[in-house]
């Protein structure tokens, strides 16, 4: 993987410089606290810099936070800081300098929006447009959407009629009112006055939308309906020019270096959501293609996170009861938290690279990443470096201007290049009033999915055009139209945690999925509670500054001016003498602790401070001279650098066959196919099959054309067992047999349950067109593992029996050795990830690892010859791997009656130390013909 920089980076610069000073900066910051809060700027509109000594406490305090904002902090906001485009270049190179004058783009406030009607009175004589409403889905005769409605999303219902139904048909794209008024009338005679009666009111019900809609991405959206602004909040995006300078590429060079550490070193922590949806997923649809909308509903699907409402109203979308982003990672003791825990007491700062553990599996970094950063002491500074693409953090400024938006889409554009068979979009969504202004961006990608919200884009992706699987450890979106691998994206800082809605949770939390996404580093994530944190390096990278936490109560309360006293005896204790930080992220406050005006400050902050555990940390304030105006005034500059890479990271899962065929999906009992499931521990499963099971399956032979039995755990432990018949009628005689076999298990319990279902036909993972082919297989698998569990010492005999048939059978299929290798490699190692095998658990498996046994070609020449075929019927080496790694999982499966993971795990390994030691053995015998 060869990283790089992308040429241009995103420079952020306050509003004034580090030294600027309060009562020459006055007036200038007055005006731009007008823009921020008008209340606040009610209050001292009439103050002159005579009157700041005189302010009364609270509002002296928050005119310091103001200015204290203006200079040290470089998040956009209003007039109070800018962002500027600055070049990245092999050096030597001249610092960067800056014209201070600010560009101002003005936007409408987006909370505006609520005054827009969607549906104005004059639509009928208009050529207002209209679309159906993306997540409509249905369910039987009723019609389900995702609407909002009083603050919150809600999952709405509605019965289907004709005329609906040819509404949403039409409206499949967008198309105005007048072309669906004269639809109508042609196929139901409906008059203009009941085609508008009924298009009110599915927009009032947000069936249909209207271009009057918001749209959060593309051109601005009041421009585009011509809404005249009705109030003096402004929505403002400022930036600056660069006069000269750039930024030394080779001071950037140690960010590379430390995405490859924390790709080799620091596991991955899957999102909890997305780790609970997926065993959710499985356990419900298997390995079928579901659509999204029905995988997420609450009622027939499995929803996503916690943000279901309780039973009784079936919902995607109920508030979140804790909206507030994820405490600390709580993350097993490992031998990196080891090495922390001993250099947290040694000497200071911390040098992570002399970390010297294993590595782990290979892992994936995004192909742009938007790293946040600045330059102190020589060294770089790692702010904040998390996101699946660099344009979470670069979409917003793309209103900025031309030079924003080309930048992005390069990105856009890079991603692409790298993965050319996946459709990446954009998620847009808006939902929220003045938040939402963050959340406005020009069109980045191809593709997006509009969310209750109109798109001008030409490509849209609607939710109900989306199908989701499981495909190993990977949750995979593909489009039902085409069958194209979709990956979303957010080009937003948008906190989607604020965010209700549970389909928009789970987009945004797959889009980091797979991947390296953060390469943030918080010791507190390991060893939380600490009362000090030392400075944590990567060679000349901090990636995590000093902290102390702050004594609760130490500095309240006591005689005049002890609080003070006290605060810098703390201080001093601690050898605190230059700046330090205090609260969270975009928020944080810079005090200097040998002024003592700002440590009066930082006593009134703590006052205010409602957190249990506050924390104050080096803030490493930006070198002087780094980024200048034109007079040498310095500013506390951030730099936005995308790191780049041309690889492939995501893998193409095209859609199984899917042209028509006469194969059904659904049996249901009464025809040529029965399904039983005998719920039993799984330590009596064994002696059912053998004892109950194959006795009535020998009665029956000549009436059975095939059989096959796999095991579940879910909702318990249980078998379950599928009967092709010949002749149908039989169906109650063999339904008579196995209840008068198993009706003593159920009296004394062995057997909890026994049940009679319809057989869902696992199409989506097979293919309609081979699904026949595969239970045949299924059979000739269960035939060939009823032998196994029956001989005299299965446990002894069962891995080196089921290695043995793995080997001589299903890899056997595969043909080429090196595929083998290739393919059992990869399992391997993926399934030792899933594991958490270490070195100690490979030399136990090694040391127990036997001869495989030979299989009797007699008794496997029906099983080798379909596996064959059916491999050689796929249509491309990915699909080929795919169906093979399904038919070992399920072979596994019917092998062992618990663990069945672990056990595919093990065996996995057996098989990849066989083909090692067969390649050694071949590499070491000599060349025929060598006369040697």
């Amino acid at each position: 993987m060869k990283l790089y920089f992308y040429e241009t980076a995103l420079c952020r610069t306050p509003a004034f410089s580090m030294e600027a000073v309060l009562e020459s900066s006055w007036e200038e910051l007055k005006e731009k606290i007008s823009g921020a809060s008008a209340d606040f700027f009610s209050q001292i509109t009439g103050l002159g810099p005579a009157d700041l000594a005189a302010m009364e406490p609270r509002i002296a305090f928050t005119t310091w936070k103001y200015f204290n904002r203006a200079r040290f902090r470089a998040t956009p906001f209003g007039r109070f800081a800018a962002v500027s485009l600055a070049d990245v270049a092999a050096g030597p190179v001249q610092p960067l300098r800056i014209d201070p004058a600010l560009q101002v783009t003005c936007l409408t406030d987006w909370k505006e929006k609520a005054a827009i009607d969607t549906f104005p009175l004059n639509a009928a004589d208009s050529s207002l447009m209209l679309v159906t409403n993306g997540s409509m889905y249905r369910l039987g005769s009723e019609i389900r959407y995702i609407c909002f409605r009083e603050g919150q999303f809600e999952l709405a219902a509605t019965e289907a009629f004709a005329e609906l139904d040819a509404v949403l048909h039409l409206c499949r794209r967008k198309r105005s009112l007048r072309s669906l008024a004269e639809a109508l009338n042609a196929e139901f005679d409906l008059e203009g006055a009941e085609t508008i009666g009924l298009i009110i009111e599915l927009v009032t019900r947000q069936l249909i939308l209207t271009d009057r809609c918001p749209n959060i991405t593309g051109p601005d959206f009041f421009d585009r309906i011509g809404h005249r602004r009705q109030r003096l909040e402004t929505f403002e995006v400022a930036s600056r020019n660069i006069c000269s300078g750039a930024i030394d590429r080779k001071k950037l060079d140690v960010l590379k270096e430390w995405a490859r550490f924390v790709a080799a070193y620091i596991p991955d922590q899957r999102h909890p959501d997305l780790r609970a949806f997926r065993l959710a997923f499985l356990k419900k649809f298997e390995q079928r293609q579901v659509p999204l909308l029905l995988a997420l509903d609450p009622e027939v699907g499995v929803g996503y996170g916690q943000l279901a409402r309780p039973a009784g109203r079936p919902d995607l979308v109920a508030r979140a009861e804790n909206p507030n982003p994820r405490q600390a990672t709580q993350i097993a003791a490992t031998a990196l938290q080891r090495f922390l825990l001993n250099a947290v007491l040694g000497k200071e700062p911390v040098q992570l690279h002399a970390f010297t553990g294993d590595r782990l599996a290979e892992a994936k970094l995004p192909n742009s990443m938007g790293l946040l950063l600045h330059f102190s002491a020589g060294s770089a500074v790692l702010n904040a470096a998390a996101g699946s693409t660099a344009n979470s953090l670069l979409g917003r400024f793309t209103l900025a201007g031309a030079p924003y938006e080309k930048m992005a889409r390069n990105m856009a554009g890079l991603e692409a290049q790298a993965n050319p068979e996946v459709i990446f979009f954009d998620i847009a969504y808006q939902a929220e009033q003045q938040v939402d202004n963050v959340n406005r961006r020009r069109a980045i990608y191809n593709f997006e999915m509009p969310i209750l919200s109109w798109s001008c884009q030409e490509s849209t992706i609607d939710l109900n055009d989306v199908a989701v699987a499981v495909y190993g450890e990977e949750i995979v979106l593909t489009s039902l139209k085409d069958g194209r691998r979709l990956v979303p994206r957010l080009a937003s800082a948008y906190n989607y945690t604020r965010s209700d809605l549970a389909v928009y949770r789970f987009l945004c939390d797959l889009q980091h999925e797979g991947l390296v996404a953060d390469l943030n580093f918080d010791p507190a994530a390991y060893l939380p509670g600490l009362d000090h944190y030392p400075r944590l390096c990567y060679k000349k990278l901090i990636v995590s500054a000093a902290k102390w936490k702050i004594p609760a109560g130490k500095f309240a309360g006591g005689a005049p001016g002890s609080g003070l006293n006290a605060l810098k005896d703390w201080l001093a204790d601690r050898q605190i003498t230059e700046p330090f930080k205090a609260g969270h992220a975009d928020l944080a406050l810079v005090f200097n602790p040998q002024a003592d005006e700002d440590l009066r400050m930082f006593l009134h902050y703590l006052r205010q401070d409602k957190q249990v555990e506050s924390y104050i940390s080096e803030a490493l304030l930006p070198d002087e001279g780094d980024v200048t105006d034109e007079r040498g005034q310095s500013y506390a500059a951030q730099f936005v650098v995308s790191l780049c890479h041309g690889d492939r990271i995501y893998t193409d899962y095209p859609q199984q066959n899917r042209e028509h065929t006469s194969v059904r999906k659904m049996l249901m009992p009464g025809g040529d196919w029965l399904f039983f499931s005998i719920f039993c521990h799984p330590s009596r499963s064994n002696a059912l099959l053998l004892k109950e099971v194959q006795p009535v399956l020998n009665q029956f032979r000549n009436s059975i054309e095939k059989w096959f039995f796999i095991r579940y755990e879910d909702p318990r432990s249980h078998l379950r067992l599928r009967l092709q018949l010949r002749h149908p009628l039989r169906a109650a005689a063999i339904l008579r047999a196995l209840q008068t076999r198993l009706e003593p298990h159920l009296e004394v319990g062995t057997v909890a349950d026994f049940t009679l279902n319809t057989y869902f036909r696992e199409t989506e993972r097979y293919g309609a067109a081979r699904m026949s082919e595969v239970e045949a297989c299924f059979h000739e698998d269960s035939v060939l593992v009823m032998d196994l569990i029956g001989r005299r010492d299965p446990e002894k005999e069962l891995y080196p029996a089921a290695a043995g048939l793995l080997a001589d059978v299903f890899l056997a299929a595969l043909g080429d050795e090196g595929e083998q290798f290739k393919f059992v490699s990869a399992l391997a190692g993926a399934f030792a990830a899933e594991m958490g095998f270490n070195k100690e658990t490979f030399r136990k498996l090694n040391e127990q690892i036997k001869p495989f046994s030979n299989t009797d070609p007699g008794t496997t020449i029906a099983l080798k010859t379909r596996l064959t075929a059916l491999l050689q019927g796929c249509g491309s080496p990915g699909e080929r791997k795919r169906l093979l790694a399904d038919l070992i999982h399920m072979h596994v499966n019917r092998s062992f009656a618990s663990e069945q993971r672990l056990h595919e795990a093990v065996l996995y390994q057996h098989l990849l130390k066989s083909l090692q030691a067969h390649r050694a053995r071949a590499a070491q015998r000599p060349e025929a013909g060598s006369g040697q």
